[in-house]
This record gives structure tokens, C-alpha cells and sequence, in this order.
């Protein structure tokens, strides 16, 4: 579809589809999708109207010739394969290439083009046990492994005084690993408890483990169910490459980080519902 603004246009458009084949025990779905936007961006009313001598001045418009594209593609798998009735497989494979193309948007910017890229793939595979050791108790045990990579990096050609400069940066490279599993017993569809660990390694900060806990419940007041629930859990944000291994990225110097650990989170969720 195309969408018109003022001074500018969006161009899209998306293509996508699916084949899935299911036997008896195994169901195998594999989809794709590309997406891509070439667009002339709107006017930005602030820059070409505003008061401020500062700003409205020449060169701090938005030019006549500025225009991005937006690119993205994906390819991904999803094999489930149930070995029995208390038995099954799962697993995941995925592939995806992002491109943002664009073209300085200010006349006075040093920036002529700047491309930036990302890409990535990943695989995870887990299995899911049921027990049912009585009527009265039910227990679920999950298990897995997965290993993604990231890749992304930025383009740029910089106008001098003189010529032009062409530059190539990595912004970020993450390897990740982990391993994880998670139980969720049951007591008369009443009482709900799950326990979950996870053990990340990446190649950037090294090795975590991030466990959780959580408990629900359920019961009747007359005509009304009650359903509260409290969990606890911790989990972090990876850090980025460049920060621990890039002294300078697009001309700027940064100071590297070797002993800079990714930022942690622990916290408590709780809630009430009814109906």
C-alpha cells in the first residue's frame, strides 16, 4: 500500500506464506515473510516552521532528495513430534536479515548515507513430560536447550570538507546459549506451583543462572472464583559487544569496558482475579 503525508510517502509492501504437513505424531510448519518500505519522510513542522532563529535557518530543513528504505526478511521452522501420550518434542529453527537504508534527512548533517544491518538465527529444542501419579496430582516437566546468534552493524558515507568518507562499524555481536527447564505440579486443579531455572552462557559476559518461582491458586466465595497468584523471578540484559571490546564506532572513541557485567533483574509479581 502507499500513504501519503505532507512532503513525504510511505511505499509498502509484504509478502508471506506457509506450507504445514501433519502425519499421525508429527506436525512440521515452515513459514516466511518479507517486508520492505521505501519512503520520502514527512516534513517535520518543528525544523521547517519553528520561531527559533536557532532552528529555522538554512540547511536545518528536511531536503527535497531525502529517502530511507526499510527491509526485512524471516524464515523460520517449527517441527512438534508427540512420541506418546505423555511424551513430546518440540523444536525451533529460525532466520531473519533486517536492513535501514536511509539518506541524511538535515542538509547540514555530516551524514550523507547510513546503512545499518542486522541479522540473526537461532535453534531451540525442548521436550514436555507428563505424570499422573494419581487423579489428585499432575506434574508437567519441561526441558531444553536453544543457541541464537546477532549480528548488526552500520554503513555510513560522511561528507568532509574535502571528499567523502566511506566507514564500516560492528555495533554488536551476541552468542547465546542456554539451558533451561521448568516443572509445574498440580494438586486437584486447585493449587499451581511452577519452578523454573534457566542457565545462560554468552560470549560476551560470561555465565548466569536465573531461577523463578511462582504459585497460584484458585477457589469459590458463593457464585464468585478467586484466582490470586504471586511469583518471583530474575533475569538480566545482555550487554552489548561494542561496549566491552569497541574503541571507536562511527569516528566517536569509547573507552572499553572488559569488567562490565550484564544488568540483572529480580522482582515479585502478584495479582488477583476473579469472575
Amino acid at each position: 500500500n502507499e500513504t501519503h503525508m505532507p512532503g513525504g510517502k510511505q511505499n509498502r509492501y509484504a509478502v508471506s506464506g506457509g506450507i504445514t504437513y501433519t502425519a499421525k505424531n508429527l506436525k512440521i510448519n515452515v513459514s516466511a515473510q518479507h517486508f520492505e518500505n521505501n519512503y520520502i519522510p514527512e516534513r517535520n513542522a518543528f525544523y521547517d516552521t519553528s520561531s527559533n532563529a536557532y532552528f529555522h535557518r538554512a540547511g536545518w530543513q528536511l531536503p527535497d532528495t531525502a529517502n530511507g528504505s526499510l527491509k526485512a526478511n524471516a524464515l523460520g521452522a517449527n517441527i512438534t513430534y508427540k512420541a506418546n501420550r505423555w511424551w513430546s518434542h518440540n523444536l525451533v529453527v529460525g532466520w531473519n536479515d533486517n536492513l535501514n537504508g536511509r539518506e541524511s534527512f538535515v542538509r547540514t548533517a555530516p551524514y550523507v548515507g547510513r546503512d545499518s544491518k542486522e541479522k540473526g538465527k537461532f535453534i531451540r529444542y525442548h521436550n514436555a513430560i507428563t505424570f499422573t501419579p494419581n487423579p489428585d496430582i499432575k506434574a508437567t516437566l519441561l526441558t531444553g536447550v536453544e543457541y541464537s546468534t546477532n549480528f548488526s552493524s552500520v554503513y555510513s558515507v560522511n561528507r568532509t570538507t574535502s571528499a567523502y568518507r566511506i566507514t564500516f562499524d560492528t555495533l554488536d555481536i551476541q552468542k547465546n546459549t542456554g539451558v533451561f527447564a521448568q516443572l509445574n505440579p498440580s494438586y486437584k486443579n486447585k493449587i499451581f506451583l511452577t519452578l523454573a531455572g534457566r542457565y545462560e552462557f554468552n560470549g560476551n559476559f560470561g555465565s548466569y543462572f536465573n531461577p523463578r518461582i511462582g504459585v497460584t491458586t484458585n477457589f469459590l466465595i458463593g457464585k464468585l472464583i478467586l484466582k490470586p497468584r504471586i511469583a518471583w523471578g530474575r533475569g538480566i540484559t545482555e550487554v552489548r559487544w561494542f561496549y566491552k571490546n569497541y574503541p571507536t564506532v562511527q569516528g566517536l572513541s569509547y573507552a572499553p569496558t572488559d569488567n562490565l557485567k550484564p544488568q540483572q533483574q529480580a522482582g515479585w509479581d502478584y495479582g488477583l482475579e476473579g469472575y
